[in-house]
């Protein structure tokens, strides 16, 4: 293994920081431009059967004709929503009774409301308010339209809310213990309660996009489930499930061209819905632009080497949080249960906090936690539900610290044990390079984790992986490859190496006042079993191809996003870029690609998967021998003589 000295093998004091140190071969670096275009970072996810996520039909008019029956379309072909339109009638009914209803009415929000008792949703209200001080005639008008209108769902009564006289609508499935009943036996026999479908977005991550789906289905925040997260920039396909809904439902998302682009299709229904971390990894398309070579020996042998070698499978720079205080730095601090030093680095003071955040930061430090609170601005939300439980309990530290999401805390617990894993790999590479020595440990074969990148952290009890330490035997027959060692992310089972990468854990612990039993005596929330992460990876499907360009911006990889950009869901296929000539595409176990004749400027086109817990930005690193940090590629990006759009850090 080679070690990152030198010019050519520089990286950013981040990389050092967390333990990315180390490359896989010696091969000559390729820099380039990364995410110029949302279209140079194409993901895909893979399901556990192997079926690459595409989005090839928007429409599912054919499934819901088979299941709800037909006629739910207009003549143009776009579906009705029929619930909502119920909903819009009744408010303009509402409002031929008097004109003057509609002065300070929430129209959109009323309208969410009646949609919601109509499908009977599991996150309806139980009431809503409106029209306030009515005169008595026009008070017996509405009531009776309303319950005229939805004798099923809603009850109407008048209340007094603070001194004004109201109409409150109730929603009946919110008080019939039969509710759950009712829906299923509206819904088809035989039909899986879950509707899948694909999630094509650019330019936005997940969970956001998730958001506007909920929104957009009135479903709440439990609605849409997803198997794994994807980042903003660039274009991602994934599936998704939603509880008992149908393709037109989606009708309007499809409709929109809002930016960022959201498309949804391929619909089916499924009895099971989508849950975190039941992917089978991802499939990546990324282009590399601007290359500074133009000797194509210099490509082939970097991708060449990737085949032979693969790249460490280190843990990205994203693991470790972006700016201020690192998240490994939390979880150290949590395994020596220092509760307030966690939520001291809440509040470390950061070059380019804005007035009111640095104002904050102060007051805290001053113990003044109200005048904090009242400060910090609200998009911080994190840091004010700690606050407001130090307003009430000034020295309960672990109770704050334990106030923010459950979530957002297991990343720092997480995020320590890769800043070890990290740091331990490449000791191991860098004293004893890519040969299996006595005292690794490797996965015995078909214990869970054995074919993927990592044991997830979340795996049962019955399913810990088993391991076993290499012998002198097993290394005199050649018994392992160094695609079966792994090392551990500890844990209060851990088994560690039995050579002096086990000693290293030691030293690393206990430079941060730690020891081994660390895991077995902090607090129950942040215990962990550990589990093991192979050190090397090798991507599946390898493939590259050379493509000479004139245009700086060119679209230099396509998705089907064009094709349902505008006027969807009709438009063809966008066409394909006639300003850029390719070379032989070949997957990098074929003959090397030919010499470009011609093309101003020069990428790399880079195809291949990944296993779950694989980070694509250390096969980026490997292959471009530069640091995946942004300050870095916003270097490259002033450097290169391509200017046409500003470059941020690869994240996956």
């Amino acid at each position: 293994m080679d070690s990152a000295d030198g010019d050519d093998h520089a990286v950013e004091a981040f990389d050092e920081l967390v333990g990315i140190t180390e490359f896989a071969n010696s091969s000559k670096s390729i820099n380039g431009i990364l995410k110029q275009r949302y279209s140079d970072f194409i993901v895909r996810e893979i399901s556990i059967k192997g079926e690459v996520s595409y989005l090839r039909d928007l429409s599912g008019k054919e499934l819901e004709d088979k299941y709800f029956g037909k006629g739910s379309t207009n003549d143009d072909g776009a579906v009705l929503d029929s619930t909502e339109a119920k909903a819009t009638s009744i408010i303009n009914n509402i409002f031929e009774i008097n004109a003057d209803l509609k002065v300070g009415l929430d129209v959109e929000a009323l309208t969410a409301f009646l949609v919601q008792c109509i499908n009977s949703a599991e996150d309806c209200p139980p009431h809503y308010n409106a029209f306030p001080d009515l005169d008595k005639v026009t008070r017996t008008a509405v009531h009776k339209l309303l319950k005229g209108s939805l004798p099923d769902n809603l009850e109407t009564v008048t209340v007094q809310v603070e001194g004004k006289s109201m109409i409150q609508m109730l929603a009946k499935h919110k008080n019939l213990q039969n509710a759950h009943k009712r829906k299923r036996a509206e819904w088809p026999s035989g039909l899986g309660n879950f509707l899948k479908f694909t999630l094509l977005k650019e330019n936005i991550d997940t969970m956001s996009a998730v958001t506007v789906l909920n929104n957009a289905l009135r479903c709440g925040s439990t609605g849409v489930t997803y198997s794994g997260t994807k980042d903003k920039r660039g274009v991602t396909a994934q599936k998704c499930t939603v509880y008992r809904r149908k393709p037109s439902d989606f009708t309007r998302i499809n409709a929109s061209n809002m930016t960022p682009t959201i498309c949804c299709g391929d619909f089916e229904y499924v009895d099971e819905q989508a849950v975190l971390g039941d992917g089978g990894g991802n499939r990546f398309e990324i282009v590399l632009r601007a290359l500074n070579t133009t000797v194509d020996a210099e490509i082939v042998d970097s991708c060449t080497a990737m085949q032979k070698s693969g790249f460490i499978n280190y843990f990205g720079l994203q693991r470790f949080g972006k700016g201020g205080t690192k998240s490994h730095e939390f979880g150290k601090a949590i395994l020596k249960a220092d509760w307030e030093g966690c939520v001291d680095m809440l509040f470390t003071p950061r070059a380019g906090d804005r007035h009111n955040i640095a104002r904050a930061k102060e007051l805290y430090a001053e113990k003044d936690f109200t005048g904090a609170l009242k400060t910090l601005p609200e998009a911080m939300f994190a840091e004010k539900c700690v606050l407001q439980k130090l307003v009430a309990k000034p020295t309960d530290f672990l109770g704050a610290y334990n106030s923010i999401q459950k979530n957002a805390r297991l990343i720092c617990a997480h995020a320590y044990q890769s800043y070890l894993w990290n740091k331990a790999t490449s000791r191991r590479l860098k004293l004893h390079g890519a040969n299996v020595i006595v005292g690794d440990l490797v996965l015995v074969s078909g214990s869970n984790g054995a074919s993927g990148a990592v044991a997830e952290q979340n795996a049962s009890e019955s399913s810990s992986p088993v391991v076993s330490v290499v012998t002198v035997e097993d290394v005199a027959s050649q018994r392992y490859t160094m695609e079966d060692v792994v090392l551990p992310l500890p844990g209060y089972e851990s088994i560690y190496p039995e050579n002096d990468i086990g000693t290293y854990y030691d030293e690393l612990l206990a430079a941060d006042g730690l020891t081994r039993r660390s895991y077995d005596d902090c607090h129950p929330a942040y215990r962990e079993k550990g589990v093991y992460r192979r050190l090397v990876q090798y991507p599946k499907d390898f493939e590259w191809q050379v493509i000479a360009y004139d245009d700086p911006d060119a679209e230099l990889a396509t998705t089907e996003i064009n094709q349902f950009r505008v006027a969807r869901p009709s438009s063809k296929p966008a066409d394909a870029e006639t300003e850029s000539k390719m070379e032989t595409s070949a997957p990098a176990s074929a003959e090397p690609v030919a010499t470009a004749s011609a093309g101003k400027y020069r990428a790399l086109l880079v195809k291949f998967s990944l296993p779950p817990g694989t980070y694509a930005t250390m096969l980026l690193r490997e292959l471009t021998k530069s640091s995946t940090e942004s300050g870095y590629q916003a270097q490259l990006s002033k450097e290169s003589i391509v200017v046409s759009a500003p470059v941020v850090s690869v994240e996956v």
